[in-house]
């Protein structure tokens, strides 16, 4: 006789399904052994050799209750392949139907016991609001009743598979040694009307050891940023090293390597940079880090087009071809030449031999235009062939700065006065005075993900590495004010923040926290400012690990935007250059990784020399 049934309110993760390149392990939820899957099966029937399963109906079923079993292929969202998944499909009224896992007595070697504290996980693609598992060991059976609220399985669906997690103490004592069976079943007496027929699809079937991350916050960004590894690891081009500007947030999105798609040069400067950090963290050996670097370095100086040096933004991965009609931009040359010098320094040979054939290669005078508001000379955030010369980069930013040590320490270089030339925008706070208080949280960021700035102040007062900590409170303090407004901001679903740039439901957009709190965060650009705010970011990254909102932005790689509450979204892709933001943040937080390679390169030195930077102390 089995116990009542316990409710769960169960947990969604957002973790699709499907193989990644053979050079990394795939990203995967479950932390344990996978009971069935059917996402790889050529047929339903296809199952692990210790396991059989098939459908039942309950005794006292009426004559129409039904429930049928078929593999199936599935179509991911937005032409990304297919998977495999069990459809079961049912129809019922009174009694119960459902699907049976039987593991073959005496053929399993795995030792559930291990599992106790941990969970139950179901890795679906489309789910009904209520069913019911079982699980049978020996000869007691203890079952769950799952409930799912309909608007989360909606807002989630177009998203690719989700986890249904199910702890298993929600069971009640079940013994794991003796694990035999699992049932999922449909219970026509308790259901309502308009939930009695329906469908589950079922990919796979696991457990997971506890979470062990809960309340370690360095446990968390270590987990987040191995994500980020997978995530440059899984959309690098095996031939050319170039890597994908944007991709979907969970596993199978990553298109064939003879697919045209565009790569960003900053994403490839953001992977370069991070060479370094992964061989400090043993996930890449030196040997094989030095190969990469070279080879794509080489691509990138051999075949990526460019116009007086500087290198188109958007090219096809395959070939390097600028992608339609995209520009020439100083900014993402930037982080490329940036990557370029922080593995040339880490590598030597063949990766310093190209690294500096990219940076001498840029003659920065051709990019200086006359900014029509000031009057004064300063550079071009870029050129078309079209189109010409792209806006002045005219105000004094973390971001501009990338551009301007580049040009100011290279070769071919421009006067450190034209720096001073751009135009610096004071904003009054609650946390003082900030830059650019209007601007997305990155502008605030991107340049100190390479230029330690921390105790410099350039000679009109601007102290960038104090400004990044002020941007980041301001935008967290912004969040705060808008708790009562919006449900993402509240601090019993998180208290998350993160005002940037990047998706939307209206598409991609750039927003500062002046003016706009509409519930969409990025988190990914909040944890970018770790060097700058590492207590608070601690503190509230182990309020967001614990909070429901986590389980809705976090898939395989890492954290989407997302809002929840009115109107719920969440983001499909993730974007190289946040990615690579948020783990080069990590790498200086942990290690000055970073820092301390592009710092040692001799155009920094002459940037810092020029701009008046270089003190007693920090030579």
């Amino acid at each position: 006789m089995s116990r009542p049934a316990a409710v769960v309110a169960a947990c969604l993760l957002l973790w699709p399904s499907s193989p990644l390149s053979a050079e990394t392990p795939p990203p995967t939820s479950f932390r344990g052994p996978i009971l069935v899957r059917f996402d790889a099966a050529s047929d339903h029937a296809a199952l692990s050799g210790n396991t059989r399963c098939g459908v039942f109906r309950d005794a006292h079923t009426s004559h129409g209750d039904r429930i049928t079993e078929e593999w199936r292929e599935v179509e991911l969202p937005d032409g990304y392949g297919a998977v495999g998944a069990l459809a079961l499909n049912y129809s019922v009224n009174q009694g119960r139907v459902g699907w049976w896992l039987r593991l073959a007595a005496g053929t399993s070697t795995t030792d559930f016991s291990r599992f106790e504290d941990g969970n139950l996980i179901l890795r679906v693609l489309q789910t009904p609001p209520e069913w019911r598992v079982e699980l049978k060991s020996g000869s007691r059976t203890h079952d769950c009743l799952v409930r799912i609220r309909p608007e989360e399985v909606c807002a989630l669906r177009s998203r690719g598979f989700t986890d249904v997690v199910i702890p298993l103490d929600a069971f009640g004592g079940v013994e794991l040694t003796e694990l035999r069976e699992l049932t999922i079943g449909f219970d026509g007496d308790h259901l309502d009307v308009e939930h009695r027929r329906g469908e589950l699809r079922i990919a796979q079937i696991g457990l997971s050891k506890t979470d062990r991350f809960a309340d370690d916050p360095d446990a968390i960004l270590e987990d987040l940023g191995q994500r980020a590894f997978r995530w440059f690891e899984t959309h690098r081009h095996p031939d050319s090293g170039l890597i994908l500007d944007r991709a979907p947030n969970r596993e199978g999105g990553r298109p064939s390597a003879d697919t045209a798609s565009p790569s960003s040069v900053a994403s490839v400067g953001y992977y370069l940079t991070l060479l370094p950090e992964w061989v400090r963290l043993g996930y890449l050996t030196h040997e094989e880090a030095a190969r990469r670097a070279e080879r794509t370095l080489r691509f990138i100086v051999d075949e990526v087009p460019c116009h007086k040096g500087v290198l188109y933004h958007f090219v096809d991965w395959r070939n390097g071809e600028r992608w339609t009609a995209s520009e020439v931009s100083t900014l993402d040359h930037a982080i490329c030449a940036n990557g370029a010098m922080t593995a040339g320094m880490a590598f030597g040979g063949g990766a310093r031999e190209l690294a500096e054939r990219l940076l001498d290669r840029v003659d920065w005078q051709e990019f200086l235009i006359t900014d029509p508001q000031s009057g004064k000379r300063v550079l071009s955030l870029g050129w078309t062939p079209e189109e010409g010369f792209l806006a002045p980069a005219g105000t004094t930013s973390s971001e501009m700065a990338m551009l301007y040590f580049l040009a100011i320490g290279s070769q071919r270089g421009i006067e450190p006065e034209i720096w001073f030339n751009t135009a610096v925008d004071w904003q009054e706070s609650a946390v003082g005075r900030v830059l650019n208080a209007q601007h997305p949280l990155f502008t605030s960021q991107y340049g100190m993900n390479w230029h330690d700035l921390e105790g410099f102040v350039f000679r009109d007062g601007v102290d960038l590495s104090l400004n990044a900590r002020r941007a980041a409170l301001l935008n967290r303090g912004f969040c705060r004010r808008a708790a009562g407004a919006e449900l993402t901001y509240h601090h019993s679903e998180g208290g998350w923040w993160g005002i940037s740039s990047g998706d939307s439901p209206n598409g991609y957009s750039a927003f500062g926290p002046v003016g706009l709190a509409d519930g969409i965060v990025w988190p990914s650009v909040a944890l970018a400012s770790l060097p700058w705010a590492p207590s608070e970011l601690k503190k509230d990254l182990v309020r967001w690990r614990n909070s429901r909102a986590w389980h809705v932005a976090c898939g395989p790689y890492g954290l989407s935007p997302f809002r929840i509450g009115r109107e719920p979204w969440v983001g499909d892709d993730l974007i190289g250059i946040d990615l690579g933001s948020f783990a080069v943040s990590l790498a200086n937080h942990r290690a000055r990784t970073v820092w301390n390679l592009w710092m040692s390169h001799p155009v920094a030195q002459v940037s810092y020399s020029r701009l008046g930077l270089v003190t007693a102390e920090r030579q």
